[in-house]
C-alpha cells in the first residue's frame, strides 16, 4: 500500500510508477510547498542496490547541474536519502503537463514541437559540457540516459523542464563511454541496447524520437510486445518509411538524427541544436 506519511512529507497522491520507483504529490511542511517524492526500494538484491546507485548519482548531478543551469529547465532537487526501506528524492514539483499529454490528441504544430526540442537539447548540451568533481573524482559531461515525453514537463506558461536525471551518468575525464543498463526501450539507441554503452548520441537519438512523436503525434518504433519492439531497435537498419511524411527540411533533419549508421548521425545536442536552429529561422 502506498503511504500517507513518509517522514516529513505528507503524501497528497501518486504521481507516477513503475519503472525505477514511485513518485507521490507530498506537502513539505519544512519548505511549505509542494514537492515531487521519488519513493526507491532499498532491497539487497544486486539489481535494487544498482537502482538506488544509479539514482542516488543521478540525483547529486541533477541538483549540481540546476544550480547551474540559469533558464531554471531542470527540475531542482530539494532533499535526499535513505528511511524506512526506500531511497527517496524530494524535488521540484511542476504544475503542467507532460509531453505524451500534450500531443495525446494528435501532432503539435512543428514551429512549437522544434521549439520544445530546442529547449530540450540546449539543456543537453549544458549537461554533456558540464564539469564537476564527484568523490574527489573529476568527470566531464553529464549523460540523462532517460530522455522521454513524460520526463519532459510544459508548465502552465510554457516552459519546457527537464526531469529524473534518475539514471544520469557522469562521464570521467578518461573515458567517453558509459555503461548502463536502465533506460526507456522505445527512446534508447539501437547502440545502446545492442551493447549497453551510451554517450552523448544516445541523448541525441532520444530527442529526435520525442521530435518525431511530436510532430506525427505516433511513435517512431511501434510493437505489440516490448521484446519484439527492443528487436526492432537492436536490428534498426534502415529509415522507417514514416519518416518521408514529415514537413520539408524537418524531413531531412530526422534523417539524419534518426539515421541507423551512427557515423551519420549528429556528433552532439550542439550540431542537432543548430540545424534545427536554422530550420526555425528559415520557415518563420
Amino acid at each position: 500500500m502506498d503511504p500517507k506519511l513518509f517522514g516529513r512529507y505528507e503524501i497528497i497522491r501518486k504521481l507516477a510508477g513503475g519503472g525505477m520507483g514511485r513518485v507521490f504529490l507530498a506537502y513539505d511542511p519544512v519548505l511549505n510547498r509542494q514537492v515531487g517524492l521519488k519513493l526507491i526500494d532499498a532491497g539487497g538484491d544486486r539489481d535494487s542496490i544498482d537502482v538506488v546507485a544509479a539514482e542516488r548519482r543521478g540525483a547529486i548531478l541533477q541538483d549540481q547541474l540546476a544550480k547551474r543551469e540559469q533558464s531554471g529547465r531542470v527540475a531542482q532537487i530539494f532533499d535526499v536519502g535513505d528511511r524506512d526501506g526506500y531511497f527517496y528524492i524530494a524535488m521540484e514539483y511542476i504544475e503542467g503537463e507532460d509531453l505524451s499529454e500534450l500531443f495525446a490528441n494528435g501532432p503539435l504544430d512543428p514551429q512549437r514541437a522544434v521549439d520544445i526540442a530546442l529547449d530540450i537539447l540546449d539543456v543537453l548540451v549544458k549537461a554533456h559540457t558540464f564539469q564537476t568533481v564527484i568523490e574527489d573524482r573529476a568527470h566531464r559531461g553529464i549523460i540523462h540516459g532517460d530522455i522521454k515525453p513524460r520526463n519532459i514537463r510544459i508548465t502552465s506558461a510554457g516552459q519546457v523542464k527537464v526531469l529524473d536525471f534518475g539514471i544520469a551518468k557522469a562521464v570521467s575525464m578518461t573515458r567517453s563511454l558509459t555503461f548502463n543498463q536502465f533506460g526507456s526501450i522505445p527512446y534508447s539507441s539501437p547502440e545502446r541496447l545492442q551493447t549497453g554503452d551510451m554517450d552523448a548520441r544516445s541523448d541525441v537519438w532520444s530527442v529526435a524520437v520525442v521530435l518525431f512523436e511530436m510532430l506525427t503525434g505516433k511513435p517512431y518504433f511501434e510493437a505489440e510486445i516490448s521484446q519484439k519492439l527492443e528487436w526492432m531497435i537492436r536490428n534498426y537498419r534502415a529509415l522507417q518509411p514514416s519518416i518521408a511524411a514529415l514537413p520539408p527540411g524537418l524531413r531531412e533533419i530526422l534523417s539524419r538524427a534518426l539515421d541507423p549508421d551512427l557515423s551519420h548521425r549528429f556528433a552532439s545536442a550542439a550540431a542537432f541544436r543548430a540545424a534545427l536552429f536554422d530550420w526555425r529561422k528559415f520557415a518563420s
